[in-house]
């Protein structure tokens, strides 16, 4: 680890950041992980150590804050300040500060506490990344010498404290990230010279140090990286306005591709989008709304999809269709729409087979929310029924009447001879049978 930087006067503003894309949508109507963002323009500050200041990022031995998890600019890493940019309406100005010191252990005097005392009132959001230092510095080469963890859980409430109080920044989010879990980085990538430097000494001795390290210094470094991680979570939770992230970087496998070249140890630019697209999922802005509303209606081979205009959130959403039994998720099924319309018509669909579809939101990273789920079962299409003519009145003909007309239907014509009238007269037919119409 490199050694503690210089203290710093006031705060040093990085670029400010346009944001790129206009989510669409209303807010949702179901309460959900998720929070309103913040009001614009946005200020987001980072305290901690080397891992947060991008120390070494680039393969060198320098700080990068501009390629931090937390407040880099960097496309590549798309840290929080990007990500939260590119959700803010057009025009709107999210700047971040970076106050961590590589190389500070907690109980340093400018270690988190002294960088909590510095953040200004106007801080909608502070992102703190510690610990690392306190388990990896040079100096840290015996179990007497890490910092203890009844210490460290002190350190992490007291800065805690700085911040919320009515002289810091009461207003604030704040976000705790666990540490990484560097004895995995060791399980991973065991056995590197640049790990030791001349001026710098050994990174993580207890880890990493040949001669020093083995298997009794690895379980007790293990054992207190786990003791600390639980200390932020603790402290955290105490915190009304705090938000830790449920071990999301300590749960991240580092592999030797995320690794700055300069150590071994810090993560490179990869590594650290890892971080950033890690702990921003377990923050509040996050996808995790559901589509609301979602109903399917069965047609004639067809059926009618609607829901409820998208939640803030959401860039868009993505139905799946599937038989059998609803979508297992975003990617289950045959996709059937995706956009950010509130309603669709699907034809050409088989009549009698039941239809099941998954509605699920998504953001600006491609990230999913939960699903929302409909089914319905199409109908076939009727025939008419043959009309059958009925004719009425002078609408008959011989046809109808048959070849001994009225009353003699398939009768012979020797039995078609009208009967004589009383007085030996024949009377006169209604019927004229030259033309076979009534007169």
């Amino acid at each position: 680890m490199p050694k503690n930087g210089p203290p710093r006067h006031g705060v040093r503003p990085l670029a400010t950041i346009v944001a790129a894309l206009v989510v669409m949508g209303v807010i949702g109507t179901v309460a959900s992980a998720s929070e309103p963002l913040p009001t614009a323009p946005v200020k987001v500050y980072a305290i901690g150590d080397s891992i947060t200041d991008a120390w070494g990022a680039l393969g060198d031995a320098t700080r990068h804050p501009e390629r931090s998890w937390a407040t880099g600019t960097d496309e590549s890493v798309r840290s929080w300040v990007r990500r939260l940019a590119e959700r803010m309406p057009p025009g709107t100005t999210v700047d971040g500060v970076n106050l961590a010191v590589a190389g500070s252990k907690t109980t340093d005097a400018w270690g988190v506490v002294g960088q909590a005392l510095t953040v200004d009132a106007d801080a909608d959001i502070v992102l703190v990344g510690v610990g690392s230092a306190d388990l990896c510095m040079s100096n840290v080469d015996a179990e007497a010498d890490l910092t203890p963890a009844a210490t460290f859980r002190q350190k992490i409430d007291d800065a805690l404290a700085a911040i919320t109080a009515p002289d810091g920044a009461p207003g604030a989010k704040i976000f705790v990230s666990s540490i990484p879990n560097w004895y995995q980085v060791w399980e991973n990538v065991p056995d590197k010279p640049q790990r030791f430097d001349a001026v710098r000494g050994w990174t993580c001795p207890l880890l990493f140090q040949t001669g020093l390290a083995n298997d009794s210094t690895r379980a007790v470094f293990r054992a207190r990286l786990l003791s600390y991680n639980a200390a932020l979570q603790d402290a955290c939770a105490a915190v009304t306005a705090c938000r830790f992230d449920g071990q999301a970087a300590y749960e991240l496998v580092l592999q030797e591709s995320d690794l700055s070249t300069t150590d071994y140890f810090h993560p490179s630019l990869a590594g650290q989008q890892k971080l950033a697209e890690a702990t921003w999922g377990a923050g509040w802005y996050a996808m995790s709304d559901a589509v609301t509303g979602f109903a399917a209606v069965g047609g004639v081979e067809s059926v009618a999809l609607t829901w409820d205009a998208l939640p803030a959130t959401a860039a868009g959403v993505v139905i799946r269709q599937t038989t059998g039994a609803a979508p297992t998720g975003p990617t289950d099924g045959a996709p059937v729409y995706s956009g950010t319309g509130t309603a669709t018509t699907l034809s050409a669909l088989t009549p009698g087979v039941t239809y099941f579809f998954g509605a699920f939101a998504f953001d600006v990273d491609g990230a999913f929310g939960p699903g929302a789920f409909a089914s319905t079962t199409p109908t076939s299409r009727s025939l008419p029924k043959p009309k059958v003519h009925e004719p009425r009145g002078r609408e008959r003909t011989k046809e109808h009447l048959g070849p001994g007309g009225p009353g003699h239907a398939g009768r012979p014509d020797s039995a078609r001879a009208p009967r004589p009238h009383r007085g030996g007269k024949m009377p006169r037919s209604p019927w004229n049978f030259a033309t076979a119409v009534r007169v």
